[in-house]
């Protein structure tokens, strides 16, 4: 009778939520089952798991930040009850129904620019979307189809987000030539937490006197980061190819030195004014060779949405899908990188580019 009775119960909660940041609050109630021990982050993951409201209308999965879930980081802070406190500090026992949950009204609500599934189909909408207008017709961004898909024929729109530069292809992706005659508007956002900085060399100035110059204005974004922001930039991030460009400034040379600026061991850039300097490796990053990094690194989440498990064991086919004699398993799990918006200016960035090779091409 106990357990039966354990098992009819359920948690009732009030969430205040919003598509976006300029839409209507509205409130959604969900009905969960009740566990020993339950928490407010077990309650939001078993919503993330069965999206349905209390009357039974589908919905998408509640927004919320969480991390170490020992009281400790405060990513997890809302309002529950009314109150400022910690999600996986709370618990439901403890809680007076129904249980209300709201952001706290000192931050922003945020999306990501795009959410996707695990599919790769894109969830609800773009947020803050670029378009891009061409002789009067809004044109698609370009993208790789699938196998299985292909484009609509006609002109897409590819841009290079870091240099700012806007090229049109077909649905082939073959270059479509620019004309004089080509009415074009484009409206959207572009972020300011960047600082651009010139590749082609002033009057007079050597290639080591370039890079000088650029180590200065790495400096001023360490000074921003420190000074305005207070963070301990403790990161500087580049590529191999813009290493080896920047380990010719003077400042590099024996006799020319700076304290806390140097070369490492093997050639690299080792620091530069105490910031320690990482290479990135990953191919077809999207800094590429246009972009350094600075900041305080440690800010994003690593979480895990599904820990690893193993199906049921199934009979095995063969090639034709017949069954064989064989049994097979199969196991996934479910992992996202997350930088809290609160912590997201921990981080800014100097943009290189070439005045000279900003030209009008195909």
């Amino acid at each position: 009778m106990t357990q039966s009775a354990s098992s009819e119960r359920t948690i009732t909660l009030r969430i205040l939520r919003r598509d976006n940041t300029n839409a209507s609050a509205r409130w959604e109630e969900f009905v969960i089952p009740w566990r020993p021990n339950l928490n407010i982050i077990a309650c939001l993951q078993y919503i993330a798991a069965h999206p349905v409201t209390a009357d039974g209308t589908k919905t998408t999965q509640v927004v919320y930040d969480s991390n170490c879930l020992e009281e400790v980081c405060g990513a997890c802070t809302m309002l529950i009850n009314g109150q400022t406190r910690q999600a996986c500090s709370a618990l439901v026992d403890k809680l007076d129904q129904p249980i209300t949950l709201e952001p706290m009204t000192k931050f922003p609500l945020v999306r990501p620019r795009k959410v996707f599934n695990l599919q790769g189909t894109q969830e609800g909408n773009t947020l803050n979307p670029m378009t891009v207008t061409l002789n009067g017709t809004a044109r698609a961004e370009f993208y790789v189809p699938k196998p299985t898909e292909s484009l609509a024929a006609g002109t897409y729109y590819v841009m290079d987000y870091n240099m700012g530069e806007l090229r049109f292809v077909t649905e082939a992706g073959v270059p479509v030539v620019p004309t004089n005659g080509w009415s074009l508007v484009v409206s959207g956002k572009y972020s300011t937490n960047a600082v651009k900085w010139d590749t082609d060399a002033v009057s007079g100035e050597n290639v080591k006197d370039r890079y000088d110059r650029l180590l200065t204005v790495v400096g001023d974004r360490k000074a921003l980061i420190s000074s305005q922001r207070y963070y301990t930039p403790n990161l500087l991030l580049m590529s191999p190819t813009v290493d080896n460009a920047v380990s010719q400034a003077t400042s590099f040379q024996a006799n020319a030195s700076r304290v806390a600026t140097g070369l490492s061991a093997d050639g690299s850039v080792g620091q530069i004014k105490s910031v320690p300097v990482f290479n990135t490796t990953a191919p077809n990053l999207m800094m590429g060779d246009s972009r350094i990094l600075v900041g305080q690194r440690g800010n994003s989440r690593f979480r895990m949405l599904k820990p690893w498990g193993m199906a049921l064991p199934e009979q095995m086919r063969d090639a034709n899908g017949r069954f064989t004699d064989g049994t097979e398993q199969f196991g996934n799990q479910w992992v996202v990188v997350h930088t809290p918006t609160q912590l997201k200016n921990s981080l800014t960035s100097v943009v290189l580019y070439s005045a000279t090779g900003r030209v009008a091409r195909a």
